[in-house]
């Protein structure tokens, strides 16, 4: 239960800051790339604390699925489900394609599972 509590926690915090992000917009690399860096960030301890799986198929799961939305911006998912431009719905999708945010999204994965790695250690 202590570990599903840290797992809350950090997923709480990056979503608080990614709504932050999204709703302030500090700027394009602050929203563009640090935000699919929290995205991951937040995927990964969600189901870290919904259910707790092994650290590294956590982190290849979330990365995978991040490019896998990505790669349904570059096919035009957006525009396919009729979503309107600048909704929740739209931002939540995202409708533009850039192979860069797969480099934030490892980015992310990749500092949730050492996060994860050092907080698991720590508990025991």
């Amino acid at each position: 239960m202590k570990r599903r509590r840290g797992a809350f926690f950090l997923a709480a915090l990056s979503f608080l800051c990614g709504t932050f992000i999204a709703l302030y917009n500090p700027g394009p690399f602050v929203r563009g790339t640090l935000g699919d860096v929290l995205v991951t960030f937040f995927l990964y301890f969600l189901i870290q604390t919904l259910r707790p799986a092994p650290p590294g198929k956590t982190a290849v799961a979330v990365f995978l699925f991040a490019c896998l939305v990505e790669g349904m911006q570059a096919l035009g998912i957006s525009s396919w489900l009729g979503l309107a431009r600048g909704s929740a719905a739209e931002v939540i999708v995202g409708s533009t394609f850039d192979w860069l945010d797969c480099i934030a999204y490892a980015a992310g994965a990749g500092a949730a599972y050492a996060a994860d790695c050092v907080r698991v250690r720590d508990q025991d």
